[in-house]
């Protein structure tokens, strides 16, 4: 009887902090999703344009990392695009979410030809199924041409709590 109580012990103590350890620190989901958006935009000469973009990221914990392309200007002339790569931090997936994100890319002008451009962009979104939400999204990009902007209403899909 002595014996069993020791092994009984030794399976508390060995199971107890096991279980702990699991319970603090879930295995972060991945999450993953595509946007397009529609809104307004503006350079820093003038503030009359609509603003498009359409991308995809990924989320693993708090990291998240997108391709995106965004877009400012009148339909066919001296229209600027941005397209990059970004790096920045969202909260945890969920109803609410909510990122910021830079990056490194390059932006064409209908004009001028590309150049190197630094994006950087933040989106709120409301998640309200698991697979479809709908939020704001704001975006700049600083470059040689012309430095831009918009705020726009995004749809998401794809997993995304």
């Amino acid at each position: 009887m002595v014996r069993s109580k020791r092994w009984m012990l030794v399976w508390l103590l060995l199971g107890v902090p096991a279980t702990s350890f699991a319970q603090d620190r879930p295995t972060p989901r991945t999450t993953f999703w595509g946007f397009a958006a529609l809104g307004a935009g503006a350079t820093d000469t003038d503030s009359s344009f609509y603003a498009a973009g359409i991308g995809a990221a990924l989320q693993r914990g708090r990291l998240v990392l997108m391709a995106r392309i965004a877009s400012v200007g009148p339909e066919d002339t001296n229209r600027l695009e941005d397209f990059g790569a970004l790096v920045g931090l969202g909260t945890r997936p969920g109803r609410w979410h909510a990122m910021v994100a830079a990056g490194v890319g390059g932006v064409r002008q209908s004009d001028n030809g590309t150049a190197a451009a630094l994006p950087v962009e933040a989106q709120l979104t409301w998640r309200f199924t698991r697979v479809v939400g709908i939020g704001l999204r704001g975006f700049l990009s600083f470059n040689r041409f012309t430095d831009f902007g918009g705020l726009t209403v995004a749809a998401q899909i794809g997993r995304l709590w």
